[in-house]
């Protein structure tokens, strides 16, 4: 398992009082984020617009979902916690950070277009393969098979530096929600739409699924914190904001899941990009696959620990998995119980 850190601790951007700026920072980057602008938007021109339009449609019905899983309400008869999204520009400040450590930018322009360079080099062999017949279809001078060889060859090169590079490793591997962000202290919400519109390139899946799985993600954070239960409790801001990662992230990632699975009949997109983002991911992002013996946790059981982990101010990550697991004796236990209950009725 890797180092652990807490959810809220001072190196995270969302940590802040208050959202910082969010379009581009005042180093030498400025430039280059300019230019990551211009190139996400040739490759989807709409994106802003998608990622807007998307929050728009999704943002009712994702609060909908968190509500039934979690049992949890941002309003009730006595108290209202608001939790306004803003769809921002630029990158936060760990993909800027990022940014400036491969500095070379012409690797980002590399790897967005190594689709077109793939199929171009596929063309290329297909010219190679039949240059006689179809120069003459062309009725044109002889091409030369070398020339053309040592274009495809260069190309073949380019590929290889697109898949040695991995931007969407490095992207995906920073630890820290990068895509969207919950600013806890002042309750708000932040969709990032460039890097939204990036990591869908590279993953090959469209705009509106991952912002839809950005969506659920944060609004899974703002749940688990501010959500009041029955008894009107919600997360103590301190203990949210010192408890494990693994704690955080694991519980909206979790309920990111359900959400995907909820809307899974009418939207399938969002599931497959939110599996193709697992597949990616640290194992911060994915731990919360193993809180049950079968890998599939129950809602029941993570409703349980949540609601133990914020009542009792676990904030530890190896106290939670006691949680989780006397989670799972409790509910084994109710189970067998209920199953010997409906033998007795039935005479058995």
């Amino acid at each position: 398992m890797e180092q652990q850190l807490t959810f809220g601790s001072k190196d995270r951007y969302y940590a802040q009082s208050e959202p910082g700026s969010s379009r581009f920072s005042s180093s030498h980057l400025f430039a280059v984020e300019y230019e990551l602008v211009d190139l996400v938007r040739k490759l989807n021109p709409d994106v802003e617009r998608i990622v807007q339009r998307t929050v728009m449609r999704w943002n009712r019905k994702v609060r909908e979902i968190l509500r039934t899983e979690t049992g949890l309400q941002l309003a009730t008869r006595d108290k209202q916690r608001k939790v306004p999204i803003q769809v921002v520009p630029g990158l936060p400040q760990p993909l800027s950070r990022l940014l400036e450590q491969t500095s070379d930018f012409i690797q980002w322009n590399l790897v967005l277009h190594q689709a077109l360079l793939s199929s171009t080099h596929d063309g290329l062999e297909y010219l190679l393969a039949n240059l006689d017949d179809l120069t003459g279809l062309v009725e044109e001078k002889e091409l030369s098979s070398d020339e053309l060889g040592n274009i495809n060859y260069f190309i073949k090169k380019l590929i290889h530096r697109a898949e040695s590079f991995n931007l969407l490793h490095l992207i995906l591997n920073v630890n820290e929600d990068v895509l969207g962000a919950y600013y806890f202290r002042s309750s708000v919400i932040h969709l990032h739409w460039l890097p939204i519109g990036l990591v869908a390139s590279l993953m090959k899946v469209s705009v509106e699924a991952l912002t839809t799985v950005v969506l659920a993600h944060e609004l899974a954070h703002a749940y688990s914190h501010l959500g009041l239960d029955i008894d009107g409790r919600s997360w103590e801001t301190n203990d949210f904001a010192n408890s494990d990662l693994y704690i955080v992230e694991g519980l909206a990632q979790f309920y990111t899941m359900i959400v995907c699975e909820n809307i899974s009949e009418s939207f399938p997109s969002a599931q497959i990009a939110f599996g193709k983002l697992l597949e990616r991911q640290s194992e911060i992002y994915t731990v919360f696959r193993h809180w049950s013996e079968n890998d599939v946790a129950s809602g029941e059981l993570i409703r349980h620990c949540l609601i133990r982990t914020r009542t009792q101010g676990i904030r530890d990550y190896a106290a939670y998995l006691q949680e989780v697991e006397q989670g799972n004796d409790l509910l084994m236990k109710k189970k067998t119980e209920s199953t010997k209950g409906r033998s007795v009725q039935k005479g058995f």
